[in-house]
């Protein structure tokens, strides 16, 4: 990203002005070391699924830019098991932003380093972002398993957990809005 690498040509269906967090070296890092100390068991709590069993699929860095470029994302489903959101920069750097859910009503959002992680079936946006500049890792995730084997992590209803601060919060509820 700082080497001017962003790009709105990778996702066709739902384009977010991104850069691959593989292409920034200290944030894979980061990243990766994130993914095993905290990321991979907290979802294995909230889907019952086992943390060595956890793929990212794709993982990038968004930028939403209320002077210029991306401000939101439109609602939509990802084609993932597990999606979730980290947020990079501080909370008073922007306006707006987080994580909206259309079974919710509302807008989730954390600041720098925590977590928002919910089934890739929830219908979601990213809420606009009216000041400032918000960035955040997306990370698409699967369960692997054996051919014909069942996961839980894609038959979970909507839950959308929030981590960071003292302890993680949770937000469930059932409704209409997933996708197929």
């Amino acid at each position: 990203a700082r080497g001017g690498g962003w790009t709105s040509a990778r996702h066709f269906a739902v384009p977010t002005t991104d850069v691959p967090v593989r292409a920034v070296a200290p944030t894979l890092a980061w990243f990766n070391a994130a993914l095993r100390e905290r990321v991979f068991p907290a979802l294995a709590a909230q889907f019952g699924v086992r943390p060595e069993r956890l793929r990212v699929i794709d993982a990038f860095v968004v930028k939403y830019a209320a002077a210029r470029g991306q401000r939101f994302l439109p609602l939509h489903c990802d084609q993932s098991e597990i999606s979730l959101t980290i947020p990079l920069n501080a909370a008073d750097e922007y306006a707006g932003g987080g994580t909206y859910f259309s079974d919710l009503g509302r807008a989730l959002n954390r600041d720098a380093g925590g977590l928002i992680s919910f089934s890739g079936r929830a219908h979601h946006g990213a809420h606009p972002v009216p000041r400032g500049t918000r960035y955040v890792i997306v990370a698409f995730l699967y369960e692997y398993r054996e051919e014909g084997a069942r996961g839980a992590a894609a038959h979970a209803q909507l839950a959308v957990v929030v981590h960071g601060g003292r302890a993680p919060q949770v937000d469930q509820q059932r409704g209409p809005h997933r996708c197929a």
